[in-house]
């Protein structure tokens, strides 16, 4: 039964295709015998002289004839044609600088400080259009990282450096990609890429308030840790922020009453532990002989404060049943 009904459906579609189709030929004969009023030429006249109809839709007949042909593609303005291939620009014999002063970008007007002529800008800009066909950039990312290119290399001269903290504010106030124009600068070998490490950062905020003798201790250890050494391989960095995240606390403590991490004794870890409990005491034990074990072995310390600590089992709470099955939840504590 369902297959009799599709079967109907399609029957009555061809149908009303094929009618579609004697009204639109109708109506372009019409036209064709010198643009006559409407039911001037009759279907009917039309299909007596006709011995077959072809099946097309609506306005397809002849259009490629007739239609204007389309001369930017199916839509928007034609693409910017391909630069022509450019070399690197020779390097003469240029005045050295007496000094490196540092330039801002941000101030660069793109009406009247735009120099096209400029032979660094215009190797810039093949290389841009290269980079973008072989990684696939988008039309607007084509445009963005042309225009950064513009505003930083239109007075650009021989021998002169890029840094990344001079085009970091200009790039990023317009909404340009600093990344895709400095991988274009580090390609022509202009490029000082002089941005600071995160790492660095947080070192420097994690180690600040440390006395100097437990600083340095702690700075080599972590710098290991995440490097690597001669038969250690390099941790995963979430590893190196956790380590220190759960000694910073008692470190600080310490910094307080000693100058050197060999100063630290059995009791200084012992009480720093008898204040914590579960997980947070073995993540915290687990750290401290890190930290203790590296020091040993740099001969930093004299000996391991925490040798023979145990972390203990780890306490879980005992859910019991009262009498009947049922189950009373336990009175609030005072």
């Amino acid at each position: 039964m369902l297959a009799r009904i599709r079967a109907r459906c399609l029957v009555m579609a061809l149908a009303s295709l094929m009618n579609a189709g004697i009204w639109q030929q109708a109506r372009r004969e019409a036209a064709l015998a010198g643009g006559l009023k409407r039911g001037a030429v009759t279907v009917g006249e039309s299909a007596g002289r006709l011995e077959h109809h072809q099946l097309f839709f609506d306005r397809m007949k002849g259009r490629r004839t007739e239609s204007p042909v389309h001369r930017h593609g199916q839509r928007g303005r034609p693409r910017r044609p391909a630069p022509v291939p450019v070399v690197r620009p020779g390097l003469g014999w240029t005045q050295p600088k007496l000094f490196e002063a540092r330039r801002d970008f941000t101030c660069f007007d793109e009406d009247e400080d735009t120099d096209l002529s400029n032979p660094w800008l215009t190797w810039a800009i093949y290389l841009a259009h290269r980079r973008g066909e072989a990684r696939g950039w988008r039309p607007g990312t084509r445009r963005d990282v042309r225009r950064g290119l513009i505003i930083v290399l239109s007075r650009h001269t021989a021998g002169t450096e890029v840094h990344y903290c001079e085009i970091f504010p200009a790039l990023r106030a317009r909404s340009i990609s600093v990344e895709r124009v400095g991988e274009v600068l580090e390609e022509m070998g202009v490029l000082v890429d002089d941005r600071r490490p995160s790492f660095e950062v947080w070192l420097d905020r994690k180690l600040d308030g440390l006395a100097p003798g437990i600083r340095d201790a702690v700075e080599i250890w972590l710098r290991t840790m995440r490097d690597g050494g001669p038969r250690s391989k390099p941790a995963d960095i979430a590893s190196v922020w956790n380590r220190m995240n759960n000694l910073r606390p008692a470190l600080m403590d310490w910094s307080g009453r000693h100058d050197h991490l060999r100063e630290v004794t059995r009791d200084d870890v012992v009480a720093v532990l008898d204040e914590l409990h579960g997980s947070r005491r073995a993540n915290v034990l687990g750290s401290l002989r890190s930290l203790f074990a590296f020091a040993l072995k740099k001969h930093m310390v004299f000996r391991n404060p925490t040798r023979g600590i145990k972390v203990g089992a780890h306490p879980y709470g005992i859910i019991l049943s009262q009498p009947g099955g049922q189950h009373t939840p336990p009175a609030p504590q005072p």
